[in-house]
């Protein structure tokens, strides 16, 4: 076990004061984390409606949040993720965690906020997560490593209203989430395949899908946990990921990631400028909320899109 403490800083706020002139940058407040595992991240993960602030962190057997002690014996490294809520002056409102088996990994968490402060989260997992006082178990009994991913809404008093999984043997990952002004929950899940063998996703018990090359899903669901559409995304060339997730004005959808041959959405292609020629290209697609294509493109420029933002307004 690594003995040495850490102090991460876990989060910092910064308001500019006289932002005519470009002066005066100040520290509004900061806050801090103390946990044993040295090898670990802070994010920041949402903004609600009310200006209160959302950070993850990665974290092992255990961290000091706020008035809060997260403590797991036998964990190391990035195994668990704490989620924590302040409030826009900077003071402490809660925390939970997500855990996973000893030994076991969780990935891609991410967390949305609706009008009404409840909270998406969604991760990939391995085995089992537990989460608030549930245990969500790997449905695919044959291969319990393969990571699937749950998405659980949580109510503003910490209550877990519902739980859905993403199951199947392949491994399963979580590319993005994000929720439009009406209150649908908008969903990127991957679905990796070699070409060697035909799998079948579930989709919550109300959808499935069966690849047998690396699958993309967008999913559109409502507040009660329902299925309303799910588009597919793929590439038969070297493959694709989404690394980001976003709404607009328009409660349009805006992905983006990077692929390595012409990729489809849907019905619609959108043609890679070197096909066949495994070269790596960024690609940003709209899609309305009916879940149609509007426009898109794949760049002819050799780099990956780290951050992007919509116009909201």
């Amino acid at each position: 076990m690594k003995s040495k403490k850490t102090l991460l800083i876990a989060l910092f706020w910064i308001y500019l004061f006289n932002f005519g002139s470009g002066q005066n940058w100040e520290w509004e407040w900061s806050e801090q984390n103390t946990q044993k595992d040295a090898a670990s991240w802070s994010f920041l993960m949402d903004i609600d409606f009310q200006n209160n602030i959302y950070t993850g962190t990665q974290f092992g057997d255990s961290i000091f949040i706020g008035d809060t002690l997260f403590a797991h014996e036998g964990y190391y490294d990035w195994s668990n993720w704490a989620i924590a809520k302040y409030d826009n002056e900077g003071r402490f409102q809660y925390a939970f965690d997500i855990t996973v088996m000893p030994g076991k990994l969780i990935f891609g968490v991410d967390l949305v906020t609706d009008k009404d402060m409840n909270i998406y989260v969604a991760c990939e997992f391995q085995q089992w997560a537990h989460l608030l006082d549930t245990t969500i178990y790997n449905e695919n009994v044959q291969q319990p490593d393969a990571p699937q991913v749950f998405i659980a809404k949580i109510s503003p008093l910490l209550n877990i209203e519902w739980i859905r999984l993403i199951s199947s043997p392949s491994q399963n990952a979580s590319n993005g989430l994000a929720i439009s002004s009406d209150n649908y929950i908008y969903m990127v899940t991957k679905h990796h395949g070699t070409g060697l063998s035909i799998d079948t996703v579930n989709y919550f018990n109300q959808d499935t899908a069966i690849h047998k090359f690396s699958l993309g899903s967008l999913l559109k669901i409502n507040p009660d946990g329902n299925l309303v559409w799910r588009k597919e995304i793929n590439t038969y060339g070297a493959g694709f990921d989404v690394r980001e997730l976003n709404t607009n004005a328009s409660n349009n959808i805006i992905l983006n990631g990077h692929t390595r041959d012409t990729l489809y959405y849907s019905n619609d292609t959108l043609l890679h400028p070197h096909p066949g020629e495994n070269m790596h290209r960024p690609f940003i697609i709209e899609i309305d909320s009916s879940g149609e294509f509007v426009s898109g493109l794949i760049t002819d420029w050799s780099m990956v899109l780290s951050d992007t933002e919509t116009d909201n307004f």
